[in-house]
């Protein structure tokens, strides 16, 4: 998948699943985040319905 706004690959940040109670149908979504500094999308989620979010993903911190 390529960031839509620097147009560099992304990589997968989260995975998460939900299951429908009523027909027991588990629908499983996929969230990517950029890893350019550069990036208005960086460390950002990157997936229509939860944009804006903060990806699991984070800076190291040196110690």
């Amino acid at each position: 998948m390529i960031c839509p706004n620097c147009n560099n690959a992304v990589i997968l940040s989260h995975v998460t699943s939900t299951t429908e109670i009523e027909t027991g149908e588990t629908t499983t979504h996929y969230y990517y985040t950029c890893l350019d500094p550069r990036c208005p999308s960086y460390l950002k989620v990157i997936n229509g319905s939860e944009e804006g979010k903060e990806a699991e993903i984070r800076e190291k911190k040196e110690s």
